[in-house]
């Protein structure tokens, strides 16, 4: 059985563009055949942990609990489509393909989740789990919880 928790997300905004043209054998451009795309867009990235693989070793003697949390992992990352505005300069002799607009939120996705991590969002979720597991046990005053 797997028990995942999301322990904190970040949210983060990226604009991000791409120009597009056609060429000839590979690397000679076409002029004229520029397409461009610019999305702006919203997303939310939410980090947790598989809490099935969480190890719990209790001391009654000493009044300890000893909490191994596992790997910190990513549990989402997605755009919030009402957020996105899109300018783009379609071209009749290239016009712009659906997997152009894939590719930029691919991106955007990507440059998102840079931007949260470079915010401290990991170490944001281990301060978080710890809050929640001190919650949960406190009804256990007499111990005292020390992690792995």
């Amino acid at each position: 059985m797997l028990f995942h928790i999301s322990s904190y997300s970040g949210e983060y905004t990226v604009t991000y563009g791409k120009d597009t043209a056609r060429y000839w054998f590979d690397n000679i451009k076409i002029l004229g055949t520029t397409n461009s795309i610019e999305i702006k867009a919203s997303g939310v990235v939410k980090v947790g942990y598989d809490m099935s693989k969480m190890v719990i070793n209790v001391d009654n003697d000493s009044s300890k609990i000893y909490i191994k949390l596992p790997e910190i992992q990513l549990n989402d990352n997605y755009v919030i489509w009402d957020t996105v505005t899109c300018s783009e300069s379609n071209n009749i002799l290239n016009p712009i393909e659906f997997s152009q607009y894939e590719e930029i939120v691919d991106e955007i996705e990507r440059m998102g989740l840079e931007d949260v991590e470079s915010k401290g969002i990991y170490d944001k979720a281990s301060e978080n789990i710890k809050n929640i597991i001190k919650g949960f046990l406190s009804g256990y005053e007499d111990y005292r919880i020390i992690y792995m």
